[in-house]
C-alpha cells in the first residue's frame, strides 16, 4: 500500500471533527479529499460542515460507538457522493 500523507487542506476539518466526536479514519480523509476535486473551492468549507452534520445525524445523537460511527460515515459518504454528482451535472449545463 502506498503512503499517502494527510491532506493539509483538511487539517482544520480534522480538528473540527475531533471536537464533534467524529472519528475520521485516514481512508475517510483520502475519500473526502478526492471527492473535493468535484467541488468549487469557494464551497469547500460549507460542504465539509454539511458532511460533518450528516455524519452526526447518521450517528443518531446517541452513544459514540464504533457502530454509530460507521452509520454516520455511511450517511455522510453517501451524501457527499450525491453532492459531487450534482456538481458534475451542473458543470455540464
Amino acid at each position: 500500500m502506498a503512503y499517502h500523507p494527510w491532506p493539509s487542506r483538511l487539517n482544520s476539518f480534522k480538528t473540527y471533527c475531533e471536537n464533534k466526536n467524529i472519528k475520521l479514519l485516514k481512508d475517510d480523509v483520502l475519500f473526502i479529499d478526492r471527492m473535493l476535486t468535484n467541488i468549487h473551492r469557494d464551497d469547500f468549507k460549507a460542504v465539509l460542515i454539511d458532511y460533518a452534520e450528516k455524519w452526526l445525524e447518521g450517528m443518531g445523537g446517541g452513544e459514540k460507538t464504533a457502530l454509530s460511527q460507521n452509520l454516520g460515515r455511511k450517511i455522510a459518504n453517501s451524501w457527499l457522493i450525491e453532492r459531487c454528482a450534482y456538481e458534475k451535472r451542473q458543470k455540464k449545463l
